[in-house]
């Protein structure tokens, strides 16, 4: 996160990443899950780095969901917008 980007008094983002990267899917949104332990094919989980600067009144988060598969992964949120400008657009319908 320090490298993309300073707040309003130049200071690196990484301060204001205050929560961790993602969290196992399953019955519940938020499946309690061991988190050294390995990924294990058929393990949908999330990965959602967020920044939050309070004093600049801006939130961010985006989360992606993953399928974990034998090859590697696959990404199930890849139809969903990503750039600003898309983004902007969707949320204005």
């Amino acid at each position: 996160m320090n490298g993309h980007g300073k707040d309003l008094h130049g200071r690196p983002l990484g301060k204001y990443f205050t929560h961790g990267i993602g969290h196992s899917v399953g019955l519940e949104v938020h499946d309690a899950f061991e988190t050294g332990a390995p990924l294990e094919e058929g393990m949908v989980i999330t990965v959602e780095p967020g920044l939050y600067l309070p004093e600049e009144n801006i939130g961010i988060r985006i989360e992606d969901m993953v399928l974990v598969t034998r090859d590697g992964a696959q990404l199930l949120t890849s139809a969903l917008p990503r750039e600003p400008a898309e983004i902007e657009k969707a949320l204005a319908k």
